[in-house]
């Protein structure tokens, strides 16, 4: 009761600096490429998909190597953002190489540009639980290079965070261990 709650969505780095300035209380998301001062608690380890349009060159769900993606068109969050760190480290070292990339901020954004273009994004399979009967996309598991990323609850040591936060986290986190597994390939099912 008489508890105000303000969810927004923004990347780690910016959810990082409004857990700093006060913004907001705390945070879930990928670990921020800087974090001084933020106490930082590992909540996920969440494996990485290749999300594309729904088309015919690729079965939903059937894991796929990055390399053997034939023209890879892959749009990116911005460096502010730890997947983008990732990514980048798998492009330098060769484990896949993309024809040609696209910076877009915003997971929405990102959603709906590849739901209605050729090309692709990698994101957490957390992050598409509500697409995964979607006859938008194509989400396939990414068997090599083996990608993951961690969620973080953020908080800054300098406030304690009132009992509904507490509360708030400790409900999420519940949620979260009860999310549904990535479904089976179409012919393992």
């Amino acid at each position: 009761p008489n508890v105000a709650v303000r969810i927004v969505e923004g990347l780690s780095g910016t959810l990082a600096e409004w857990v700093m300035s006060g913004e907001v209380d705390f945070a879930i998301c990928n670990r921020p490429a800087a974090t001084p001062g933020l106490s930082l608690r590992l909540v996920l380890t969440d494996r990485l998909v290749l999300v594309s349009a729904r088309n015919k060159t690729r079965l939903p769900f059937v894991p796929c190597k990055l390399s053997e993606v034939r023209d890879l068109k892959l749009v990116l969050p911005s460096p502010n953002h730890f997947l983008r760190h990732t990514l980048d480290h798998h492009i330098n070292r060769g484990d896949f190489r993309p024809v040609t990339t696209l910076e877009i901020d915003g997971q929405s954004a990102t959603l709906q540009f590849v739901a209605h273009s050729d090309w692709s994004t990698i994101l957490p399979t957390i992050a598409l639980i509500n697409e995964f009967d979607s006859p938008r996309f194509n989400i396939n598991p990414i068997e090599d290079p083996m990608l993951s990323t961690e969620i973080y609850e953020l908080r800054s040591p300098r406030r304690t965070l009132s009992l509904a936060s507490e509360r708030f986290i400790t409900m999420l986190e519940a949620q979260l261990r009860t999310t549904p597994a990535l479904p089976a390939a179409p012919e393992a099912r």
